[in-house]
């Protein structure tokens, strides 16, 4: 019963490892160092303005009102949104000493936001 149970156990984690890289496939190949923001994506949900840093002024999260997230993130830190051209966003202090950021897409469901 023992190795019937440790059986399942372990056909059940290796359909789980073959159905993750099914789906994610694409995406562990896209950036040099995918795993690190894969690892990075476990802990989006952890924090409190919904992004993840994962390298030197390098964040992920989710794609789904990320931009609104970006303003809020930046807000904190005292810099005002002035516009967006393509995948980049233009900032500024009360210095108007300006500040951009630019994004793309990890997979259909994150994005990376280089500051």
């Amino acid at each position: 019963m023992k190795k019937l149970t440790s059986l399942i156990f372990v056909s059940l984690f290796l359909i789980g490892i073959i159905i993750f890289l099914f789906f994610f496939h694409p995406a562990l190949t896209q950036e040099k160092d995918s795993l690190s923001i894969l690892w990075a994506i476990v802990f989006i949900p952890f924090s409190e303005d919904g992004f993840s840093e994962y390298a030197d002024n390098k964040y992920v999260t989710n794609a789904t009102n990320s931009n609104e997230r970006l303003k809020k993130f930046m807000a904190k830190k005292w810099y005002i949104f002035t516009e967006q051209l393509w995948s980049g966003y233009m900032f500024h202090n009360k210095k108007w000493e300006n500040f951009v950021i630019t994004w793309k897409m990890f997979s259909r469901f994150f994005r990376i936001f280089s500051f």
